[in-house]
Formats: C-alpha cells, structure tokens, sequence
C-alpha cells in the first residue's frame, strides 16, 4: 500500500502508515536503517492534543525548526529537533482554511503530501499541486499559477501520480515521491520537477524492507491495523456516467470522491484505492431510460432488473473492481436516496447521484460493496445511515478487517 506521510528530520526521517510510524536512521539515498523498537503507534509517543492524529495523518513536512502535520482539514506546527515529538505550538491545531488560505479551493477537504523544498515547499491536493515561496511563519505565499496539474507540472512516468500522490520526502538533492505501493526517487535542486532517477518507479515493500511490527510491552494494546508496515491491501474503483461529462460537473465529482475516498483508506485503513478509468455512457441511446435508475428496496442480493441492465457495463474494469455509475436519480424504497451498493453477482459496484453534500459518498457506498454494514450508532463513522456523515468520518478496527478480508482486495 504504500505511507500516509513522510517527514525529513535531518539525520531521521519518519514514515507513517495510519496509525503506525517508524523512525529511520538514514542518508540522502537509500533505505537507511529502521530504529529499533519500530513500529510504534501514532497517539501513544506523538500525544498531540484533541485527538490529532489518532487514526493517522495525511501529510508532513520539515521546515527548519519547525514541522507541520496534517490531518484532514486541521494541521498543528510543533517545534523539535532531528528527534522525538517535540512540542506542539500554542494556538493548534488549527483549519488549514484559516491557517493558509490556498486559493481556488485547494485544500477544502485536505491535503495528501507536503514537500519541503529549501526556500519553496509543495502541497499536493488530489491531481492538485500548489508551490509556495516559504516565509517565517504560514501563510506563505502562493507562487503565480497555482494550483496546477501534477501531470502537466511534475511528468513523471509510466502513470505514476497522475491522480494523486500519498506521500513526499525531502532528502537533501534527492526528494522521494509514494503513490501507493511504488515510489519514485528524483535529482532536483529548490524549484522544478527535477530529473527521475533510473529504474524507478520500484516496489516499497521489497526497496525499504520496513519491519512488519515490533514488540509491544504487556500494558500496550496491539493496533488493530495487523498489515506489514508500508504494506496494507489495494481496491480498484472505476467511474461510469450517464451524465454528460462535457458539459457537467461530473467530472469534478469523480475527482472530489476518487481523492476524498482514497486520502480516508490510506490514512485509517491501510488500503490503497487504484484509480481505474472514466467512460461517458451518456451517448448510447440504448441506456437513456437508465438514467432514472429503479434501485427497488436497495437490499443486498436483491438488484432490480435495471440495476442488473446497467451494471452490466463493465468495459475496461478488472473482474474485482468496484464500478461506480452515476445517474441523474435514483428511485425506489423509501427515503432520499444518494446512493445504492446493490449490485448484482460477480458486477461489484454501486449507483449514485450527482450530489456533492457528502465528499465521502462514494467511500460509504464501496464500504457496502465492501462487506460493510450500516452503523446506527455515531454520525462521526463512514457507515452512519444517514443523509451525511461528522468530517472526517472515522472506520473501526472490525471494519478494516472486514475491507481487508474481501475478495475485492488483495495485498499490494
């Protein structure tokens, strides 16, 4: 799967992988020497205040006497050395609407990596990137023309990053790039995309051999995210549209859910979510009448004959790919419906409208496809029955197991 997070300090460097991290011992190039004692679980050794960081962080970076980390909308500033938590300034966390003031959006929901960079630093949205001329304390200021597109400003090969990364590392004249299970290894100087080194993209598992888990003394309980350290499990989700891409907001849906959807699996579950491809149904006259979808009851194993009709449609997805199809209504039941995760045998995937009142409807609907129940019990989870959920939305230890353990996922 990869790491959520990846922090240079100096003589150290520390990677993340939900609510895990470990300390390396390392130089510019290489994978260094893993510390020993590592893994160690995020809330018990960081102790960052109101519950920071708990479920794991989305970014981190190194910038001088400072670090920053990210988690979801919020973000602390923590003063330290090469080694140890350090301390966690007054006044954090904080929102990264309030603390930075990124423009055209970027950032509303998040971030996924943060690079350190000299007298610049990156931040990475989504397909987003932003560079930014580094001053004393944030907000620094947004370099002209940002944000842009990693593809068109960073080029890297062979597909890598095209739709997010999870992940960046300073290393002196070497910077390190994650998404998912492969990473990239780039000669850069302060600014610029740099040069990829040969032979890259590679594996994370089989280049940074991180150790599975440590031993855990007696009054520590075990986290309950049991996959090797970098290692975790992968899904493939696909989006179809019977709504015009062209001349919709379409397309900026599949790319708020795809990020939002991939940021929360990383982050809590260990799970990395491939980015499969887009097709346009809106021109066949032969799925027109789907566009209103009958979703009956909505029950498991129980898909309607329309469900069965659409669903159908599967070019260009893998066998155990989750296929997302979005329509202008869904109609059936009782309630308001978002979205529907029934599907037939052997079709995985759900329906769902255009709605962007909840940035994590996709997520919840692949959670159904997934294995995952509804939860009646807390707003604050992934799984809450109702209309929208408390941000971010939070997967338990079961349910992680349950993602993990279905045939939709295998090892990355």
């Amino acid at each position: 799967m990869g790491v959520s997070a990846a922090l240079y300090s100096g003589s150290k460097c520390y990677f993340f992988d939900s609510s895990r991290y470990v300390r390396v011992t390392r130089g510019e190039t290489g994978p260094g020497t893993t510390d020993p004692a590592y893994p160690k679980t995020v809330s018990r050794e960081w102790r960052w205040p109101d519950g920071f960081g708990n479920f794991g962080i989305d970014a981190a970076m190194y910038s001088g006497s400072k670090c920053y980390f990210f988690e979801h909308t919020r973000y602390i500033r923590v003063t330290r050395g090469d080694a140890g938590p350090g301390r966690v300034d007054p006044g954090y966390p904080k929102t990264i609407a309030d603390g930075w003031r990124w423009p055209d959006g970027f950032g509303r929901f998040g971030i996924d990596a943060a690079l350190y960079s000299g007298s610049k630093c990156y931040f990475f949205d989504g397909p987003r990137y932003i560079r930014v001329t580094r001053g004393s304390a944030e907000p620094w200021t947004v370099d002209p023309g940002y944000p842009k597109a990693i593809a068109d400003g960073w080029r890297w090969p062979d597909g890598f990053g095209r739709f997010g990364i999870d992940a960046a590392l300073y290393s002196g004249s070497k910077c390190y790039f994650f998404d998912g299970p492969r990473y990239i290894r780039v000669t850069r100087g302060d600014a610029g995309p740099g040069r990829v080194d040969p032979g890259y993209p590679k594996p994370v598992q089989r280049e940074w051999r991180w150790p599975a888990e440590s031993p855990l003394p007696p009054d520590q309980p075990r986290p309950h995210n049991r996959w090797p350290f970098g290692g975790g499990h992968v899904i493939g989700v696909s989006f179809k549209s019977l709504l015009p891409l062209a001349t919709t907001a379409v397309p900026e849906l599949i790319e708020m859910q795809y990020t939002q959807m991939r940021r929360l699996c990383v982050r809590e579950a260990g799970v990395h979510v491939r980015f499969g491809s887009v097709e346009d149904l809106s021109g066949d006259p032969n799925l027109s009448h789907l566009a209103t979808l009958d979703i009956g009851s909505c029950l498991p194993g129980l898909p309607t004959p329309e469900q069965r009709e659409l669903f159908a449609n599967r070019n260009n997805a893998f066998r155990r790919e989750i296929v997302v199809y979005i329509v202008a209504a869904l109609q059936g039941g009782s309630g308001n419906f978002l979205g529907c995760a029934t599907h037939p045998d052997g079709q995985p995937g759900a329906a769902i409208i255009p709605a962007f009142i909840d940035p994590w409807l996709v997520a919840h609907e692949a959670g159904h496809v997934l294995g995952l129940g509804h939860d009646f019990t807390s707003s604050d989870r992934l799984m809450w029955q109702g209309v929208k959920t408390n941000p971010p939305p939070d997967i338990l230890p079961n349910e992680v197991k349950t993602m993990q353990k279905s045939g939709l996922s295998h090892p990355a």
